[in-house]
């Protein structure tokens, strides 16, 4: 029997970075083409895809929260995806965006 974890985050939860890292993630033309978005590595433990830069930490609390998954690429370059829970996420964030709340 296959056990799968399923982890909830509700918005309220998600820090600033991590909102950021998945709003830049879903607006992204490579996640809508084919649901994965290259991030290659910058300075400073840093990690850049585009006009979006973010942190090794931010990147690994995502994770860690079930929000999104991680592919290596390369040896400067990551793949990283939504997860169901942070297509959720995202989904919530533009509806309290919408609201002005």
């Amino acid at each position: 029997m296959t056990h799968h974890r399923h982890t909830y985050t509700s918005v309220r939860q998600v820090g600033q970075a991590v909102g950021r890292l998945l709003d830049a993630l879903a607006d992204s033309p490579d996640h809508q083409r084919d649901g994965l978005v290259t991030y290659q590595s910058a300075p400073n433990g840093r990690w850049q895809s585009g006009a979006h830069t973010c942190g090794t930490g931010t990147i690994n609390t995502a994770r860690s929260a079930g929000l999104i998954t991680i592919q290596v690429t390369g040896r400067s370059s990551k793949g990283l995806s939504l997860t169901e829970d942070g297509l959720r996420v995202v989904r919530a964030r533009q509806a309290r965006k919408a609201d002005g709340r």
